[in-house]
């Protein structure tokens, strides 16, 4: 339990001095997210929710997410732990910390999958005209932009943009 808490212990709510929402003094913060926020960063938010069973805004649960406004990024949502929630849960909390200090993906296949469905839903949203300047950015033939799909030179060179990580 001592390493647990060692890991924890550089999670804890601090109060910030301009904030006057809902306050978690002690608890541990273990993910956070905003609006700005890349696919990665929302894959590892759901699955954190996932597996510490985080409910919404119930703050008596010892695991729990809420949202608070903020001027830059127009909202943050938290998971947070308790700081008395049960032993098994910080454990598995301080767990999912150490994971993402060694590699910041917690589910490679979860993460590849909201890649490929957010490239595909792109695409889909696309006019023609966007979508020949993709496929000449690859090295594609301009024909390939009428395709309901990207081709797979044009799905590459998209993966490889910021705005798909």
């Amino acid at each position: 339990m001592t390493k647990t808490l060692d890991i924890l212990s550089e999670q804890v709510w601090e109060h910030p001095g301009d904030y006057a929402g809902h306050n978690p003094v002690g608890d541990y913060v273990i993910y956070a997210r905003n609006r700005e926020s890349s696919i990665m960063e929302d894959v590892n938010y759901n699955l954190i929710c996932a597996e510490l069973g985080a409910l919404d805004d119930d703050f008596s649960a010892p695991v729990y997410t809420f949202r608070a406004g903020h001027w830059a990024v127009g909202w943050i949502e938290y998971v947070i732990v308790k700081n008395d929630a049960p032993e098994k849960t910080l454990e598995n909390a301080a767990e999912i910390l150490s994971a993402l200090s060694d590699y910041p993906i917690l589910n490679d296949e979860a993460y590849s999958d909201a890649q490929c469905e957010a490239i595909t839903s792109y695409w889909e949203r696309e006019n023609v005209r966007d979508r020949v300047q993709w496929c000449c950015e690859a090295g594609e033939s301009i024909f390939a932009a009428r395709r309901d799909c990207p081709s797979d030179a044009v799905f590459d060179h998209l993966m490889q943009g910021e705005i798909f990580q």
